[in-house]
């Protein structure tokens, strides 16, 4: 689907889920509608009595900071109403944030590579450039899928 259409498998399900909404209680989608289709969404699976009692009051959503639902940004709403996630340990937290920093890294390469004008594809600096990639990966291929302190990424 992802090369026909623009759209991922999961926000054509959104889609699919906000219509049959729409249909089933129009009057709740055209309340929720005002506050854009993705906090419609996320408010969608509430149960009518908390969604209109949420809707219709301002929240904290943080220290010293009250919103509207209107508002809020959607991260703010998805805090507010589903609590806010626990913090991930600092082992997975930089273990992430090295295998961010390895994936840009190896874009960046594959973006030099392909920049590289064809008279210059020999030489040193391809094979720099190709040494480099390939050690990338190997670094990437190589981090745990854990974090060396035990606990699992997101």
């Amino acid at each position: 689907m992802a090369d026909e259409t623009p759209w991922t498998p999961a926000t054509v399900k959104r889609a699919i889920q906000l219509n049959a909404y729409r249909q089933t209680k129009p009057a709740q989608f055209e309340e929720l509608a005002r506050l854009g289709l993705t906090k419609a969404y996320v408010l969608m699976t509430l149960p009518p009595g908390e969604m209109e009692a949420f809707v219709s009051q301002a929240h904290a959503v943080r220290v010293g900071v009250v919103k509207t639902p209107v508002q809020m940004t959607v991260k703010e709403m998805m805090g507010v109403v589903f609590g806010e996630p626990e913090a991930k340990p600092a082992g997975v937290q930089a273990l992430e944030a090295v295998k961010r920093t390895v994936r840009s890294l190896g874009k960046a390469v594959e973006a030099l590579l392909e920049a590289v004008t064809p008279w210059r594809r020999r030489g040193e600096l391809l094979t720099a450039l190709e040494v480099i990639a390939e050690e990338l990966d190997t670094v990437l291929d190589a981090l745990p899928s854990e974090s060396l302190i035990g606990a699992k990424p997101g």
